[in-house]
């Protein structure tokens, strides 16, 4: 069965800051020693629920997103409600992050577990030295 996915990357949480990765980011400036955590969404349209897992790929590292957060926006904005189950974090510890530049890619696995595919464009983290 072929599958069509819908997702977005949405914002970002630089400590007590939030910024808007909407529209194609491509690079986002970090604070040494800051956490950060990405926010998203991924639905598998074909089977009409939310992708099975997102996962991201930080310079060959795999990291697991968190699932299932409810997001009634996309249930709304897509017209189903079962896609309120639909968005995702990931956290990434300080510890992760070295000073200069890292690449973040996303990742989601369609519904049935079958296939995967990326979530928007890899986005260059720059960590300041200081």
């Amino acid at each position: 069965m072929k599958t069509f996915e819908e997702h977005s990357i949405d914002y970002a949480r630089l400590g007590s800051k939030n910024v808007l990765l909407t529209g194609g980011v491509s690079r986002l400036v970090i604070p040494r020693g800051e956490p950060l955590a990405i926010y998203g969404w991924a639905v598998d349209v074909g089977a009409h629920r939310p992708s099975a897992a997102v996962y991201a790929t930080l310079d060959g590292a795999v990291l697991t997103a968190r699932g299932g957060i409810e997001r009634d926006d996309v249930a709304a904005a897509l017209n189903d409600p079962a896609y309120r189950p639909s968005g995702f974090t990931l956290d990434v510890s300080a510890a992760a992050l070295k000073p200069g530049r890292d690449m973040l890619a996303f990742h989601g696995v369609n519904a049935d577990g079958t296939g995967r595919y990326d979530i928007g464009r890899p986005i260059a983290l720059i960590v300041s030295a200081h």
